[in-house]
C-alpha cells in the first residue's frame, strides 16, 4: 500500500555505484525520520550539437555514458546536446577530454543531487510518495517527490564541550534539550540529576552517543559547533578508538575543509549542525565582537559563568577541584545557546531560507547559489542552459550609481526617501532579466515588446525569469509581514535585496554588464511601464 507524507530535507548526500548514482536524502517528517535513496541516476551536462560527432569520437575509450539531443540552446542560440554520465568519475573523465579537445562543456558544476531536486522545484519541503510505508531505519527507494510549502517540528540540542587548553583532553560534554539538560563528567563522583559521571573520556564519548540516538535529535546547534565542539569530538573518538557515531542510519559523518580559509564544514546524514554565529551574521544581526559572552549579555542580559581572560586555566582548576561547578558552567553555555536561538527565532529563520532558496540548512552565504538555484530549472524551461562562469564578461564598464560630493553646513527642510525594496523594484518594473535580455536578441523583437535597458541592451517583455521570481519574493513577504512572520519577511528581503548583487558579481554565471547596469541606467523620457516604482518610494 502507497503512503504519502510532508517531509522537509535535512542532508543531501550522493554516492557513485555499479549502477549508476545513488542520491541519499535524509527528511525531517512529522511520523519520524525518513531515509530515501533514489538509485540509477546519471550526471548531465551539455556540449555544441555541431560538435557532438568529434565528442563521440573523443569519448569513444570511456564506458557508461551516452548522449542525447535535448530541446535547449545556449546564450548564443546554439543547439546542444546532453552527455550523460552513469558515475561522477567518467563525468570528469569525460570533461576533461573534451574541454582539452576545444570541445565546450556547460553546467558540469551542477551537483546532481542538486539539480535532481531543483528540475523538481523542491527546495526543502516536499510531498513525498512511498510504495510501502516507510521505515526510518532503512532508506526507502526511489520515492515519487513533487514540492510542498510543509513546516515540521524540528527535534533540536544544544552541545557544549569542555576540554584542556590544547583541546585534547576531554572534561565534559553538555547538552541542552527540552526534555532533559544534563552534563557528562569525566572522572569520579557522585552523580546528581543533571550531571553523569563517566570513569573515563570513552565512557563519557559512549554515554553521549547512547543519549543522542535514543533522543535523535534532527538538529544540534552550538556556538563554533563545527570549528570546534564537533572536531574536537571526532578527533579524541580517534584517539580513543571509538567510532565519531552521530549520524543516522550508520552512515559516516564527511568532514571538508576549506584550502584559502581552513574552515570547516561537516555533513552528518540525517542531522544538521547549525552554529549560531553563523546565523545571526546570515540574518544581519551584528555585534561588536560575536562571543557567547558578548551576544548573550546583549540579547539576553545573561552571560557565563566563568569570566575573563584566564578562563582557561579556570576550567582546568574547576575539573580537578570543583566538578560540579564545572558541569555548572558548561550546561549554562549549552542555555546560553539555546535561549538565543528560541528568543531570535534563528531555526525558525534557517528553515525559511532554505525553504525558499533550496541551500542547505547550514549553508553560509551562497547567494549565488540561491540565485541558480531557482533560476536553472526556469531557465531550462524556456528553452536555454547557464553559461560558464566568465563566459558574458566584456569591456563595458558598469557606471555603477551617482555619488554626490559631499558640502558640508546645516541645511534646513531636508527630504528623506526610503524606497521599499529599490532594486527588486527596478528589476520588476524595467524586466531586468538575463533571460529575457537573450530572448529579446534571439527573437529580434520590436521595440513594443522591449523594454529598453543600459548601452543598447533591451528586455523582452514576454518570458524573462528573473522579475517573476522578484514578484512571488514579494508578495510572500507582504503576507510574512500580514502574519508577523519576522524571520520569514527578513530572509525574504535578504533574498531578493541579494539578486542585484549577485547580478553584478564577476563571481556569477550571469554576470553580464550591460544587464545588471540596467538596474542604475536612464530610461529614455517617452519609455512607459507598469508603474511600481511610484508605490515604492515612501516618507
Amino acid at each position: 500500500m502507497s503512503a504519502t507524507l510532508n517531509a522537509f530535507l535535512l542532508t543531501r548526500h550522493w554516492r557513485d555505484t555499479a549502477n549508476g548514482l545513488t542520491f541519499d536524502f535524509w527528511w525531517a517528517t512529522d511520523a519520524g525520520p525518513v531515509w530515501s535513496s533514489v538509485t540509477q541516476q546519471e550526471v548531465v551536462f551539455f556540449i555544441p550539437r555541431e560538435q557532438a560527432d568529434a565528442a563521440k569520437a573523443q569519448l569513444a575509450n570511456l564506458r557508461h555514458w551516452r548522449t542525447a539531443e535535448v530541446p535547449l540552446r545556449t546564450f548564443h542560440h546554439q543547439p546542444v546536446d546532453a552527455i550523460y554520465c552513469r558515475s561522477h568519475r567518467t563525468s570528469r573523465d569525460a570533461q576533461q577530454q573534451l574541454e582539452s579537445a576545444g570541445i565546450p562543456c556547460w553546467e558540469t558544476d551542477v551537483k546532481p543531487p542538486e539539480r535532481y531536486l531543483m528540475e523538481r522545484f523542491v527546495t526543502a519541503a516536499a510531498r513525498l510518495t512511498f510504495a510501502d510505508a516507510p521505515v526510518s531505519a532503512l532508506p526507502q527507494l526511489n520515492p515519487a517527490i513533487a514540492p510542498s510549502d510543509h513546516r515540521p517540528q524540528l527535534n533540536m540540542v544544544s552541545l557544549d564541550i569542555e576540554t584542556s587548553m590544547d583541546a585534547t583532553q576531554l572534561y565534559s560534554i553538555g547538552i541542552w534539550h527540552e526534555a532533559t539538560q544534563i552534563v557528562f563528567m569525566v572522572g569520579e563522583g557522585e552523580d546528581a540529576p543533571n550531571v553523569i559521571f563517566c570513569p573515563t573520556a570513552k565512557h563519557c564519548l559512549e554515554a553521549f552517543f547512547t543519549w543522542l540516538q535514543q533522543h535523535d535529535p534532527d538538529i544540534v546547534i552550538g556556538w563554533s559547533v563545527a570549528q570546534f565542539d564537533l572536531w574536537v569530538l571526532d578527533n579524541i573518538c580517534k584517539k580513543e578508538g571509538v567510532t565519531f557515531a552521530i549520524g543516522r542510519g550508520g552512515q559516516p559523518v564527511h568532514w571538508r575543509q576549506e584550502e584559502e580559509t581552513g574552515r570547516r564544514h561537516l555533513n552528518i546524514p540525517g542531522r544538521v549542525a547549525l552554529d549560531g554565529i553563523d546565523l545571526l551574521k546570515a540574518a544581519n544581526h551584528i555585534f561588536p565582537s560575536y562571543s557567547l559572552e558578548n551576544v548573550s549579555q546583549a540579547l539576553l542580559n545573561d552571560g557565563k559563568l566563568l569570566k575573563g581572560s584566564q578562563r582557561g586555566h579556570d576550567i582546568t582548576h574547576l575539573f580537578h577541584h570543583d566538578k560540579p561547578a564545572l558541569a555548572a558552567y558548561n550546561l549554562q553555555d549549552c542555555k546560553l545557546v539555546w535561549d538565543i536561538f528560541q528568543q531570535e527565532k534563528l531555526l525558525h529563520f534557517a528553515v525559511e531560507r532554505s525553504q525558499l532558496t533550496g541551500l542547505a540548512l547550514d549553508r553560509v552565504g551562497g547567494s549565488v547559489a540561491a540565485f541558480e538555484y531557482s533560476y536553472l530549472p526556469r531557465l531550462h524551461r524556456r528553452g536555454y542552459i547557464a553559461p560558464n562562469l566568465g563566459e558574458l564578461q566584456s569591456d563595458i564598464v558598469s557606471p555603477g550609481g551617482y555619488v554626490m560630493d559631499s558640502r558640508p553646513g546645516i541645511y534646513h527642510n531636508v527630504l528623506v526617501l526610503d524606497f521599499k525594496s529599490l532594486y527588486p523594484s527596478i528589476i520588476r518594473t524595467f524586466l531586468i532579466d538575463p533571460c529575457g535580455f537573450w530572448l529579446a536578441q534571439h527573437h529580434q523583437l520590436g521595440d513594443e515588446q522591449t523594454v529598453p535597458g543600459f548601452n543598447g541592451a533591451y528586455f523582452a517583455r514576454e518570458g524573462h525569469i528573473l522579475p517573476q521570481i522578484i514578484e512571488h519574493l514579494s508578495a510572500a513577504r507582504d503576507r510574512a509581514k500580514a502574519e508577523h512572520n519576522a524571520p520569514l519577511s527578513h530572509a525574504l528581503k535578504i533574498i531578493m535585496n541579494s539578486f542585484y548583487g549577485v547580478l553584478g558579481s564577476t563571481g556569477c554565471r550571469f554576470f553580464d554588464p550591460r544587464v545588471c547596469s540596467s538596474n542604475c541606467a536612464a530610461r529614455p523620457s517617452n519609455y512607459s511601464a507598469e508603474p511600481r516604482l511610484d508605490r515604492a518610494a515612501r516618507v
